[in-house]
C-alpha cells in the first residue's frame, strides 16, 4: 500500500488546507502552461470538497472563481468559454453572500446529492448493461488509486456517492501532475502511459457524468450557485480535455 503523500499549495495566497496527494514542486501556472490543466483539475476538486470558512469567504468575495478562471484562460482550447468569465464569477460571489457558512455548510449534503442522484442512474443503467454497480465505480476509483501507490484508506478516496466527483477531479490533478514530471524528465514511456490512463479514466468516469449532473442540479431548488457553475465548468472541461489528451496520445506514439 502506498504512502499518503502532501498535495502542493496553489499559491501563497490560497488559504485552504492541503490535502494528501504529490510533493511536485512546480512553476506557477502563469509560467508554465501546460500544468495549468493539473491546477484547473484542483480548483475544480477543492469546490467540491467540504465546506471549509476559508472557502466560504474566498467564495463569497469572488476570489476562488477568481483564481479559478485565470487557470482555466491559460487553456487554448478553453477560449470559447472567456467571455463567460465575468457573469460567471459575480452570480456564484452573489448567491454566496446570501448564505451563511452555517447555511451553506447545510446545503453541502443537498447540493450533492444530485450528483449521488445521478450516480445511482449511472449504475442502475451499468445494471442493466450487465457492467456492474455503483459499488464498482468505487472498486474501480480505489484500484485506480493503489496502482499509483496512493493510499485507499484517507479522505482522498471516495467514501460513497456524494463524493464521487471531487474525488475523480483530484485524481486527474494527480495524474496531471505526473505527467508534466514525466515530460519533465523527458521519460517519453510513462508520459504516454500517463495520458493513456488519463484519457481511459475521463471516457470512463467522467464524460457522460457530468452532463447529467448538471441537469439533476438545475432541477434541483435551493442548491448553492457554486455547484451548478462549478459541475458546468467541469464538464465543458473535460469534455475539450479529452480531445486535447487523444491529440497528445498521437503526437507521443
Amino acid at each position: 500500500m502506498g504512502t499518503a503523500i502532501s498535495w502542493p499549495r496553489l499559491g501563497s495566497r490560497w488559504p485552504i488546507e492541503e490535502h494528501v496527494m504529490s510533493r511536485i514542486e512546480l512553476p506557477g501556472p502563469s509560467t508554465y502552461v501546460p500544468v495549468a490543466r493539473s491546477f484547473l483539475y484542483r480548483s475544480l476538486s477543492l469546490g467540491f470538497a467540504r465546506p471549509t470558512r476559508d472557502i466560504h469567504v474566498a467564495l463569497r468575495g469572488g476570489r476562488f472563481m477568481q483564481e479559478l478562471w485565470d487557470k482555466l484562460s491559460l487553456i487554448a482550447y478553453m477560449e470559447p468559454l472567456l467571455s463567460e468569465r465575468d457573469p460567471s464569477i459575480r452570480w456564484v460571489s452573489e448567491n454566496m453572500k446570501s448564505l451563511s457558512f452555517e447555511d451553506f455548510e447545510a446545503s453541502y449534503t443537498l447540493g450533492l446529492k444530485s450528483t449521488a442522484s445521478s450516480s445511482r442512474l449511472s449504475g442502475e443503467r451499468r445494471i442493466r448493461e450487465g457492467e456492474g454497480t455503483g459499488d464498482t465505480t468505487i472498486a474501480e476509483l480505489r484500484k485506480c488509486y493503489e496502482l499509483f501507490g496512493l493510499n485507499t484508506k484517507g479522505e482522498e478516496v471516495p467514501c460513497g456517492h456524494h463524493d464521487h466527483l471531487r474525488a475523480k477531479l483530484e485524481f486527474l490533478h494527480y495524474l496531471t501532475l505526473k505527467e508534466f514530471q514525466a515530460g519533465s524528465h523527458r521519460d517519453k514511456f510513462k508520459l504516454l502511459g500517463l495520458l493513456k490512463t488519463q484519457k481511459d479514466f475521463v471516457e470512463r468516469h467522467l464524460i457522460s457524468h457530468l452532463p447529467r449532473c448538471l441537469t439533476e442540479l438545475r432541477k434541483s431548488p435551493g442548491v448553492p450557485a457554486v455547484y451548478t457553475e462549478l459541475t458546468r465548468i467541469a464538464s465543458e472541461f473535460v469534455s475539450r480535455d479529452v480531445d486535447w489528451i487523444t491529440l497528445r496520445i498521437w503526437e507521443e506514439s
